[in-house]
C-alpha cells in the first residue's frame, strides 16, 4: 500500500517508465511519438525487435590478422570480440552501442559489396568499412611497423557446426 508521497512518486515514475516503453515498440513509423528517442539520453526505453518481419539469424565476427614482415607472410587470423556475455550485461550494457554501430557498419558493407562486387576498391571508402578499419586498428600489433587485414564472417546463429561465410575481406592498411 502505498503510504507517503515519495512512494506515489516512485510509482508514478515506474507507470510514466512503463508506458514510454510500450509506446517505444511501436518506432519511429508513428509521427507523434518520433522524437521520443531524442529525450532518452541514458537509454532507458527499450527497444524488442525479436518478431520483426526478418529477424536476425546470424552471427557476425570480425578477425583480423597482421602482415609478418620477417617470414614475407600474413600472421594467424585473430577474432575481435564482438560480444560479452555476462549477467550483468541484461543490466547495464554500455558496450551494446559500439556493437549495433559495427553490426550497422557490417550491413552497410555488405549492401554496397552485393552491388559492387565484393573485390571493388571502392568500398573502402564506404563509412562502415572505415568504421571497421578504425575499430580493428585499435588492438595492439603483432609486429612493429605492421599491416594489418579485416575480414567479416557470418556463421548461423542456430546451428551447432556454425558453418561459416566469408562475407568481406580487406585489403592490408598500414597502422
Amino acid at each position: 500500500m502505498l503510504t507517503s508521497s515519495l512512494d506515489w512518486l516512485l510509482a508514478s515514475v515506474l507507470a510514466m517508465w512503463l508506458v514510454l516503453s510500450a509506446v517505444n515498440q511501436f518506432g519511429p513509423d508513428h509521427a507523434y511519438w518520433w522524437s521520443l528517442k531524442r529525450f532518452d539520453v541514458f537509454g532507458l526505453l527499450p527497444r524488442w525487435t525479436f518478431f520483426t518481419p526478418r529477424p536476425l539469424t546470424s552471427d557476425y565476427h570480425i578477425l583480423y590478422r597482421d602482415w609478418d614482415e620477417k617470414r614475407q607472410q600474413p600472421g594467424e587470423w585473430k577474432e575481435l570480440a564482438l560480444r560479452e556475455r555476462t549477467v550483468i550485461a541484461a543490466f547495464w550494457n554500455p558496450q551494446r552501442r559500439i556493437r549495433k554501430a559495427l553490426v550497422d557498419s557490417i550491413r552497410g558493407i555488405c549492401r554496397m559489396a552485393k552491388q559492387l562486387g565484393r573485390a571493388d576498391p571502392a568500398i573502402q571508402l564506404n563509412p562502415g568499412y572505415i568504421t571497421l578499419l578504425q575499430h580493428v586498428s585499435r588492438e595492439q600489433p603483432r609486429y612493429p611497423g605492421t599491416l594489418r587485414q579485416f575480414a567479416v564472417v557470418e556463421t548461423n546463429a542456430f546451428y551447432p557446426e556454425r558453418q561459416m561465410r566469408v562475407l568481406l575481406e580487406s585489403a592490408f592498411h598500414r597502422l
